[in-house]
């Protein structure tokens, strides 16, 4: 894999090699290693570049990536780095279940935003894991290294929304339970969480909303840990 005149290496082990070691190497065009990670491998796809890309608005190359691990630190990890003589992080983040970032211009104007989903309601009260609703995740460049930032972008919130609100169907408890915990907590990122219910309202039973009324105060307890809040 090339990237900005960069080579880009990288291996798993095979499925019956599991666990074994996986490793990511990235030469300059003067043959110079400037990245190198090793990672212990508990699947067959535990080292996976995602992409290569002037996300700056600069002539660097910037590779991003992502690593999975199992156990406690399951699952996906997802790194960026701008490429030089060293390679410097700009990133790191859990990304929990979900296994991307994908660069996208969300404002209209200098580095691309990474656009990711968050997973923050996994286990949440009793809800089954199949039915977890993920939440709009962003990451903003700072001038110095991409930060969380995804209140700020109101109108891909809106989006999100939009596009939650509009698969709404009568399902059963936990299916509309999670459809409704997703349109909460996507119009909470919006300072908008009230106007949840009477989104909900005629669309779900009275059990689902009962049940996110209860949860709703540690639902936004997990929001406002997760997210940073929105700029004055």
């Amino acid at each position: 894999m090339a990237c900005g005149g960069y080579r880009i290496a990288w291996s798993n082990p095979e499925p019956r090699q599991v666990p074994g070691k996986a490793s990511l190497i990235v030469e300059s065009p003067d043959g110079v290693r400037v990245l190198e990670v090793l990672r212990e491998a508990w699947s067959p796809q535990t080292i996976a570049p995602l992409w290569c890309e002037p996300v700056l608005d600069t002539d660097d190359a910037v590779l991003g990536y992502t690593l999975f691990g199992g156990g406690a630190d399951c699952c996906w990890e997802g790194r960026i780095v701008r490429l030089g003589q060293p390679a410097r992080e700009l990133l790191k983040v859990n990304l929990g279940h979900y296994a991307t970032l994908e660069p996208r211009q969300l404002d209209g104007e200098g580095p691309l935003e990474l656009v990711a989903k968050s997973d923050l309601f996994a286990s949440f009260a009793d809800l089954p894991e199949a039915f977890t609703p993920y939440l709009p995740l962003v990451f903003a460049y700072n001038g110095d290294v991409y930060v969380e930032a995804t209140r700020r972008f109101d109108a891909h919130l809106e989006t999100e929304l939009k596009a939650r609100i509009d698969a709404l169907r009568t399902k059963s408890f936990y299916e509309n339970a999670g459809d409704a915990l997703g349109i909460f907590g996507t119009s909470a990122l919006l300072g908008q969480e009230g106007s949840a219910f009477d989104e909900l309202q005629g669309r779900v039973s009275p059990e689902v909303v009962r049940w996110l009324e209860k949860n709703s105060a540690r639902a936004l307890a997990k929001i406002d840990r997760r997210y940073n809040t929105r700029p004055r």
